[in-house]
């Protein structure tokens, strides 16, 4: 029997704008790769999101291998797909680049939600397992972006995440 039914579009993609990244997680598969680095086409990417809207996708991530705020005009992305009609955008950041000028400019262009991949709950460990001494820049976005978003009553889902090894349990609580 050849099966008829075609599975549903799902309402929800992933779309990696670049796989570059300016860290070295321990857990992540980045810092082997061995693709070239490279960034996904503008026209490329309109092409999509027009498919996708089309298709009745509703959400789109702007996150992968790489690290979002290492594409140029990122706030360029969020907008097309915004005014495409998609629903909701959201990107997961290491959080070093992401300035409140590039997250304002995010913001503006239709940003729904950001989530900062912390990974420690302290200086030293963050720096064991990003294998960059971020931490503190990482943190002083975070409380510019939070006082921004409270201070200008702004819709914006505000997020953490945290993968914990056997190095980084202990700092699941200062987390």
């Amino acid at each position: 029997n050849i099966k008829n039914e075609i599975a549903k579009v799902p309402k929800n993609t992933l779309i990696e704008l670049t796989n570059a990244c300016n860290h070295a997680c321990i857990f992540c598969y980045n810092p082997i790769m061995k693709r070239k680095t490279s960034n996904l086409d503008f026209k490329t990417y309109e092409d999509y999101i027009h498919s996708c809207y089309k298709e009745g996708v509703e959400e789109v991530g702007l996150y992968s291998t790489g690290e979002p705020f290492m594409t140029k005009n990122l706030d360029q992305y969020i907008q097309l797909a915004k005014n495409k009609g998609i629903k909701r955008l959201y990107i997961s950041t290491n959080g070093s680049l992401a300035t409140l000028d590039k997250v304002k400019r995010c913001i503006e262009a239709g940003l729904d939600s950001i989530k900062f991949s912390i990974n420690a709950g302290t200086k030293e460990t963050y720096k064991t397992i990003h294998g960059y001494d971020d931490f503190e820049k990482v943190i002083k976005n975070i409380k510019e972006i939070y006082n921004y978003k409270v201070a200008n009553k702004i819709n914006l889902d505000l997020m953490s995440s945290f993968v914990y090894t056997d190095l980084t349990y202990p700092d699941i609580d200062l987390f």
